[in-house]
């Protein structure tokens, strides 16, 4: 059998038989990150986080250099924990688990009488989006947190359409500041997720 080496020589080489061979003689590595979570907790099956893995392996032998410190093996032991890591904080945030379990509007309900949800449900909230509302609240929480109230003021006044004038009418801050305001308000909800 050849070492990693030359396995990621042949890979670079676009040979599916190394790349076949260096996910097979990972698969011990690869349940071993797996199995050190504790993944009964979470609600992905087990063989999600080894597709993870592997997509994990595809990646990081396209990434990897032998210039690094460390070995293919350790590099790629990092990469795949940090990957199925991100994974569970991902699997852990409401807003995914909402829209992971959301059931589509254009699900059948009736087979035999071809009724589909969104005909079943009366929508009396006008194609009001629950779960972006969920999101953009819990968004504007952590801004109330992180943000004076002077500055959310004038990010409040923006979004509703006032000009740069008027809100320095209103507030009496300069232009120049409702602007540098305005760019870290909308930094900070970009940084949220």
């Amino acid at each position: 059998m050849e070492n990693d080496n030359e396995l990621l020589y042949y890979c670079h080489s676009k040979s599916e038989y190394a790349l076949e061979n260096l996910v097979r003689s990972y698969e011990r590595l690869i349940w071993k990150i797996i199995h050190s979570f504790d993944i009964k907790n979470y609600e992905s099956d087990v063989d999600d986080y080894y597709q993870i893995c592997v997509m994990e392996l595809v990646r990081c032998i396209d990434r990897y250099m032998d210039c690094y410190q460390a070995s293919f093996k350790t590099y790629f032991y990092r990469c795949a924990k940090t990957a199925l890591l991100n994974m569970i904080v991902k699997e852990n945030d409401k807003s995914y688990h909402q829209i992971k379990n959301a059931i589509a509007l254009d699900s059948c309900v009736c087979e035999e009488s071809e009724r589909y949800l969104s005909e079943v449900i009366e929508d009396k909230r006008n194609n009001y989006d629950i779960i972006m509302q969920l999101d953009l609240k819990r968004k504007i929480e952590i801004l109330t947190t992180k943000c004076k109230e002077n500055e959310l003021l004038v990010w409040k006044l923006k979004i509703n359409g006032f000009s740069y004038a008027e809100i320095e009418k209103i507030t009496h801050v300069k232009s120049k500041k409702i602007d540098n305001t305005i760019r870290k308000i909308n930094k900070l909800i970009k940084n949220i997720y």
